[in-house]
């Protein structure tokens, strides 16, 4: 819709939200430059099964031709890049207060690394003129999406208002993880992600909420509030990992900084408590689904073998590929002989015994616990690692 010219507009594109203050929400969509391709749109959330990640990113591809093959660092880039934003993206949410009327807020999403990247005051004010024109059925309001934007309105003149004001704790995902907390501010996780130090083991504490976490890790507490439809919200809901809000999150779990815990979100509550890395491998493993059947290597085929030479006419017959040269080198040899040959390159598969040969006969300098030594072959070392159990329930060590 263009437009939320009345309440029956609004319970129409929005959905009911499960914040104690909110009532329903949406995303928007509002150009950002003179030659954007679309006009200001409120998107219909009921239209779309709840995204991995992005309701605007899933409504921009299949709702435009033009946008179909908008991957998703693309479509971040025409968001929250300052210099190649074609649009302003965010959540429109239905706030509501007892014995008050309801109050339209409306959060605009930025890169949030600095001021260059955070959405300054003039902009902040040609969102509100247009949203203000374009929603009827209440009064709109800007709210912060971080801290920079925070600061940025309380010397602007549009009307806004801050949310996590009212509220302590607030979960998103009630779920359990186990892992080592690890605190960062917003742009040391922002560094962190592009380092890729986060992993499954950590959970993280953030001063402020992120857009995204495009990792999948243990779990996740922010210091500020997170939109229903904001990308991080969705990510751990479609993932089922640990999402809550406290407040001052980065100060108050100070005490647990590079510890191992066990966190445990509730609608009302969360709490956390120490564990041991046995407690901490037992924890993951209860929450990891089961794995999958893994076919025994076989180290003693040595042929260098053409694709169309791998035997594939039976069940038997791929598995023993597969044990032989691995899998993808068996599913592209299985492919090959099935398609036409004008579509293949040539081309053969190195057996996995060559590589078992390398592992057993390379030493290099490394303790394994009783100092640095060469004797220790790259076998050796990844044996001796899977039975370390500070390495197995530690992701940057393992990292």
């Amino acid at each position: 819709m263009h437009a939320i010219a009345d309440d029956k507009t609004w319970q129409a594109v929005s959905f009911p939200a499960a914040a104690v203050d909110q009532a329903r929400a949406t995303t928007y969509l509002i150009a950002a430059r003179d030659d954007s391709r679309l006009a200001p749109l409120f998107v219909d959330a009921s239209a779309f099964e709840m995204p991995e990640a992005s309701l605007h990113h899933r409504f921009l591809t299949e709702s435009f031709p033009e946008f179909a093959e908008l991957s998703y660092e693309e479509y971040l880039e025409l968001t929250l890049d300052p210099d190649r934003r074609e649009f302003f993206a965010g959540s429109a949410t239905e706030f509501i207060s007892a014995g008050e009327p309801s109050r339209f807020g409306f959060t605009v999403w930025d890169g949030g690394e600095g001021p260059t990247a955070t959405i300054d005051c003039q902009q902040f004010q040609h969102i509100h003129r247009i949203l203000s024109r374009r929603v009827g059925v209440g009064d709109v309001f800007i709210v912060p999406a971080s801290d920079l934007q925070r600061q940025e309105l309380e010397s602007c003149d549009v009307p806004s208002f801050d949310p996590s004001l009212s509220l302590d704790y607030e979960s998103y995902t009630q779920a359990r993880g186990c892992g080592t907390l690890r605190r960062y501010t917003l742009s040391e996780l922002e560094a962190a992600q592009a380092r890729g130090e986060l992993g499954w083991q950590d959970i993280v504490v953030s001063d402020q909420a992120p857009l995204d976490i495009q990792t999948i890790i243990g779990g996740i507490v922010t210091g500020t509030r997170q939109g229903e439809l904001s990308h991080l919200n969705v990510r751990s809901a479609s993932r089922g990992t640990p999402n809550c809000y406290a407040r001052d999150a980065y100060g108050l779990l100070s005490i647990f900084d590079e510890e191992l815990i066990r966190l445990n979100y509730r609608p009302s509550e969360a709490t956390i408590v120490r564990i041991t890395a046995d407690e901490a491998l037992d924890c993951q493993r209860g929450l990891r689904p089961e794995p999958t059947a893994i076919v025994a290597p076989n180290v003693e085929a040595t042929a260098l073998l053409p694709l169309p030479d791998i035997a594939t006419d039976s069940v038997e017959a791929r598995q023993a590929a597969v044990a032989a040269y691995g899998s993808k080198g068996a599913n592209l040899a299985a492919l090959y002989q099935r398609i036409d040959p004008a579509l293949q390159l040539a081309g053969f598969l190195i057996p996995m015994h060559y590589h078992d040969a390398f592992m057993r006969s390379r030493t290099w300098l490394v303790d394994l616990g009783d100092g640095i030594e060469t004797s220790h072959s790259f076998a050796d070392t990844v044996d001796a690692w899977l039975d370390d159990q500070a390495f197995l329930a530690d992701g940057a060590l393992s990292a």
